[in-house]
């Protein structure tokens, strides 16, 4: 063999294994690449579930929200105090909006508060028997006797009456617990 044909497979050689050097290299960039794609999804997930969680928390704070500031909603004319005439209209907006099959009943699984408000010991609650209850209830709640509720009245009565453990609040469903 000559020097020139050594040198020739020398070169083939070298140029084989280069090429096959950089066929390796780019395969690992792909892979590189495979592994970037692998773990943005992994990150996005956990965004993912944070961010579902997150409207979670808003929806369940958004509900307590409504439960706390009863109040205000009570508070129609938005005047800082809540009349029988606003109490009474609130809940009796809230008969309807529990009365969910329009019988003019109440039963235990549509009222939080059943047990307080069914005097007559029947298995429903009239639009008559929730209204007395409540009239009975604004005349607890009105500790000045000035025929007017104030956030103060109210906080103080919800706080006496704030349910024991294993008590279900109004409005969470069935009661007798």
């Amino acid at each position: 063999m000559t020097i020139m044909k050594k040198i020739n497979l020398q070169i083939t050689f070298l140029s084989l294994l280069m090429l096959g050097f950089v066929s390796l290299t780019s395969c690992g960039g792909d892979n590189n690449k495979k592994e970037e794609v692998q773990e943005e999804k992994i990150e996005k997930e956990p965004e993912a579930e944070k961010e579902a969680a997150k409207e979670e928390e808003a929806a369940e704070k958004a509900m307590f929200e409504d439960k706390v500031d009863m109040y205000s909603q009570m508070d129609l004319d938005k005047n800082g105090s809540v009349t029988k005439e606003e109490f009474m209209k609130f809940h009796e907006d809230e008969f309807d909006a529990k009365d969910k099959n329009k019988d003019g009943k109440i039963t235990k699984d549509e009222c939080g508060m059943f047990d307080k408000l069914n005097k007559d010991g029947n298995d429903y609650i009239d639009k008559d028997e929730f209204a007395k209850g409540h009239e009975e209830i604004f005349v607890l709640i009105d500790a000045n006797k000035d025929g007017k509720i104030t956030a103060e009245e109210y906080a103080v009565f919800k706080e006496k009456n704030a349910p024991k453990d294993g008590e279900m609040k109004c409005g969470e469903g069935k009661c007798g617990k």
